[in-house]
């Protein structure tokens, strides 16, 4: 996990969860809660409620009253950069160039302030809808959403990264590398 700086001139702001997106993530959270509440996989014996706990631990839960209580925080939007435009890349040239925006964010998932997980929505055109529709593609990852959190609070006590859309998260597949990015307006 590292830094990648850039200087950039998009103006766009990313915004929080809009309501659409706020919805269809409660609703994975709910079946979450459901699957792994009291009565969720028949967790009977001490084996099974290891395996019950196991499983929530690596979500980032502790237990499903958590994934309840959960609240959704200010999301990163996902960038990506590919190989062949890795390959291309020369030292010196704008970093910039390198990321290609992706219809994904990571929205962190708190429980009593504190980040427990995250939900990665991807946004998908539907054939008889207009609008993009969220779904949640994926729930956990919380290693990676509480470094993402602590990077970005670390800017902005220094004063930076204090619009949403000055801090994002980027992925390299190819070299499967997640990193954290923060635009500075003034480099």
């Amino acid at each position: 996990f590292c830094f990648l700086h850039v200087a950039a001139a998009d103006d766009k702001t990313f915004q929080g969860p809009d309501p659409a997106t706020e919805k269809v993530i409660r609703v994975s959270l709910h079946r979450l809660e459901k699957m792994f509440g009291q009565r969720g996989f028949g967790f009977q014996d001490e084996q099974n409620l290891k395996e019950k706990l196991s499983k929530l631990r690596g979500l980032g839960f502790e237990s499903a009253d958590q994934i309840a209580k959960a609240t959704i925080g200010q999301g990163f939007p996902l960038y990506i950069v590919r190989l062949d435009t890795l390959r291309k890349y020369n030292n010196g040239t704008d970093p910039w160039f390198l990321l290609a925006k992706t219809d994904a964010s990571i929205y962190p998932l708190l429980v009593n302030l504190k980040v427990r997980s995250s939900a990665t929505v991807t946004f998908q055109q539907e054939q008889k809808e207009k609008a993009k529709i969220p779904h949640v593609a994926e729930l956990g990852n919380p290693d990676l959403i509480r470094l993402l959190t602590e990077a970005r609070m670390e800017l902005q006590k220094e004063g930076r990264c204090l619009l949403p859309s000055e801090c994002f998260a980027i992925s390299i597949p190819a070299l499967s590398l997640q990193l954290f990015g923060y635009r500075d307006e003034g480099a």
